[in-house]
């Protein structure tokens, strides 16, 4: 048998494929040593394979992952900022008592923030109906028109989502607080961060957070709810801006920034 291979070793393992580089290996066993011997002039090996499988089995990956992503349609285009650092809460704060209170000498904080957090839901479930007539004397005209266009490349089931319950909300603080001259006024902006909790499962509910008189207890069981494995599947992050005119000319607080995300979809 002049084609045979015939070896006195025990194991003897014979690779050939016929679209790619044939790799050949004898491995020869004698007591407990092992030899490998190559047939570096007959036979070579395609290193390329390998590579080329893992690379395909990444960009199939990429292509699920940017899939997923396109499947979201950002309300506006704006960094989602799920949470805030300790000196830029300190920041704020300092901004407030220093700052807007030498220009609006009524400005009160916690008003701001509960009245904040109904527009929020006022806007949200307005938008969730497309009714634009009512944001109105609540958002600017220009932020109006690109959520108009934002909105109108959700399918339904993404626009009912946008819509918020007050007894889903959790907690909120500010995030960014600007103060900057404009001609003869004076423009403040304040950008606030939401946490609203839906189908919430844990043991304490929203509205129960919500309610509660304690400021103590109110941290303790929202702390809780954060530790929860199941929380950033469930938490609703927002982020509004609000912006306000001092000048010769009395103006209100109007939105101009709107961004709403699932909290597990920008958590790593």
């Amino acid at each position: 048998m002049s084609s045979a291979l015939y070896c006195n070793s025990r194991y003897i393992m014979y690779t050939n494929c016929r679209r790619l580089n044939v790799v050949t290996a004898v491995i020869k066993k004698n007591n407990n040593n092992t030899e490998l011997a190559k047939c570096s002039r007959k036979f070579a090996v395609n290193a390329v394979l390998p590579c080329r499988i893992l690379s395909t089995r990444r960009y199939f990956s990429t292509q699920q992952n940017e899939t997923i992503k396109r499947t979201y349609i950002p309300l506006m285009d704006f960094p989602a900022e799920p949470e805030a650092g300790i000196f830029q809460l300190l920041k704020c704060l300092l901004a407030f008592k220093f700052g807007i209170s030498r220009i609006d000498q009524e400005f009160d904080l916690n008003e701001f923030i509960n009245g904040s957090q109904q527009a929020v839901c006022v806007v949200s479930n307005a938008l969730a109906r497309e009714d634009y007539e009512s944001l109105d004397g609540l958002v600017t005209p220009d932020a109006i028109e690109i959520l108009k266009g934002n909105i109108s490349r959700m399918s339904e089931e993404q626009k009912a989502e946008i819509a918020l319950d007050s007894k889903e909300f959790l907690f909120c603080f500010p995030s960014t607080v600007n103060i900057r001259d404009d001609e003869s006024s004076k423009i403040v902006e304040i950008l606030m961060v939401y946490h609203f909790l839906r189908n919430w499962k844990g043991l304490q509910e929203p509205g129960e957070i919500a309610e509660s008189t304690s400021p103590m207890q109110r941290l303790q069981m929202t702390h809780a709810a954060m530790m929860d494995p199941d929380y950033a599947l469930h938490a609703i992050v927002c982020n509004y801006r609000f912006v306000r005119h001092y000048g010769h000319m009395d103006s209100t607080w109007l939105i101009d920034l709107v961004n709403q995300f699932r909290l597990c979809d920008v958590k790593k």
